[in-house]
């Protein structure tokens, strides 16, 4: 306990604990949503899009973060098209981007072994590695983002139900379904820099499933599930500190004894 409070003096730790927060906040909120719709496989489609945007990012030498998030925004657009055209059931549209995505970074990595080193903290994420700017970059999705769900929770809540209830009970539902995917999109773009692309999912999946085993409402869960990806995320930094372990997947394993532990009491 006191060398976690020692490395609350240097400013790395405090801006990893912020952004972390931030992440574990909105995507463990935002992933009742993905739950309640089916849709886990999504946070894998958009995160190999991810990696493809960084593959391209070194290949063309252009801003990592920004085409990162161009990459994320632009899969998201594309997906969300092509499923209010129906032209595909939705776990296949969804695996066919993912892996399209993930073999077209492959390829682009090929041609630069020098950066496979470098590509390690995106596949694996370097939280103590923000910086600034990310710090800046949390705080504007965080009031924006948290602005647009506070203020359409609702809406989002009744697009995730069943196609024909949703359709009866929202107005322009692709549109909506639309603004659920872009927000998606950039928290998921933002967090591979905290958890890596082959962790990002465990943010999307397991506090919203650890919640539904313990609360008794569905607001309840969506607040629990909050509360579980910011407790797991600061626990996780803690841990990593105190024992020196990979900081990403100590958070996912947090969120695992979560879900285990609420396994267990639900039996």
């Amino acid at each position: 306990m006191t060398m976690f409070i020692e490395y609350l003096q240097y400013p790395f730790f405090v801006r990893a604990l912020f952004v972390g927060g931030v992440i574990g906040l909105i995507l463990s909120w935002m992933s009742g949503y993905v739950v309640m719709r089916r849709e886990v496989v999504l946070t894998h489609a958009l995160s190999h899009i991810g990696l493809f945007g960084i593959a391209l990012a070194i290949l063309l030498s252009y801003p990592i973060t920004l085409t990162l998030l161009v990459a994320c925004l632009a899969g998201a657009y594309l997906i969300s098209g092509l499923q209010s055209k129906r032209l595909f059931n939705n776990d296949s549209l969804l695996e066919i981007f993912a892996q399209l995505s993930l073999a077209l970074a492959i390829v682009i990595i090929a041609f630069f072994p020098g950066y496979r080193i470098n590509l390690e903290q995106f596949l694996f994420g370097d939280i103590l590695g923000i910086s600034r700017m990310d710090v800046w970059v949390s705080l504007a999705l965080l009031l924006v983002v948290g602005s647009v769900i506070i203020f359409f929770h609702r809406i989002f809540l009744r697009i995730s139900l069943s196609d024909l209830l949703s359709h009866a009970l929202v107005k322009r539902k692709k549109f909506w379904n639309a603004v659920l995917m872009i927000l998606l999109a950039l928290m998921i773009a933002l967090a591979i820099r905290i958890v890596g692309v082959l962790l990002v999912a465990a943010f999307v999946t397991i506090p919203s499933n650890t919640a539904k085993l313990l609360a008794k409402s569905i607001r309840g869960s969506f607040i629990l599930s909050a509360c579980l990806g910011v407790l797991a995320t600061f626990a996780g930094l803690w841990l990593s500190v105190i024992f020196d372990l990979p900081t990403g997947a100590t958070i996912v394993l947090v969120m695992g004894v979560f879900w285990l532990g609420a396994v267990i009491f639900r039996r």
